[in-house]
């Protein structure tokens, strides 16, 4: 069971969880990848040796052992190639890997923030017809105050000239 700290891992954390993954054959991550800020779409992606690879030809194949290991036609055997290859193609297998872990954990890390910049541009949007929506009411209380306020007046003024007490 793997958990990071955060939703994303720290390089230690990485390089813990690609060291997981060494054992299997096959490894597929799912996440989303981000197309635009109102697009993102899933995808599902292999990123262990199961996929494809064109075999070198037999010469190819004779000319790189040979050019790695010191044996080209064109150099002098002048030196020794350490580490050995085994142990580059390792760690540049895991480094790979590990590039291709983080680079899903970012995708979808992208498209999470798409994600909540257009649920925020929608709140903000409701945020702004609410206003104007108390914004009406409250000018439409404003004006029914202020009628009712000259209302009464009016009503006074008229019972005073109704009692005779108000002249014209």
């Amino acid at each position: 069971n793997t958990s990071f700290k955060k939703d994303l891992p720290t390089n230690a954390e990485l390089k813990a969880f690609v060291a997981r993954l060494s054992p299997y054959k096959q490894v597929l991550i799912f996440y989303p990848e981000f197309k635009s800020i109102l697009v993102q779409n899933p995808v599902v992606k292999d990123i262990t040796e199961s996929q494809s690879v064109k075999e070198p030809t037999a010469p190819e194949h004779a000319n790189v052992m040979d050019a790695l290991l010191g044996k080209h036609p064109d150099w002098s055997d002048d030196y020794i190639f350490e580490p050995k290859i085994e142990n580059i193609l390792e760690f540049f297998d895991a480094q790979m890997i590990t590039i291709l872990v983080e680079e899903a954990f970012l995708e979808s890390e992208l498209a999470k923030t798409a994600a909540r910049l257009v649920t925020m541009d929608e709140a903000q949007i409701k945020a702004e017809e609410f206003i104007k929506t108390e914004n009406r009411e409250f000018a439409r209380a404003i004006v029914q105050i202020k009628n009712a306020h000259l209302l009464e007046t009016f009503i006074s003024k008229q019972q005073k000239y109704v009692k005779g007490n108000l002249s014209v």
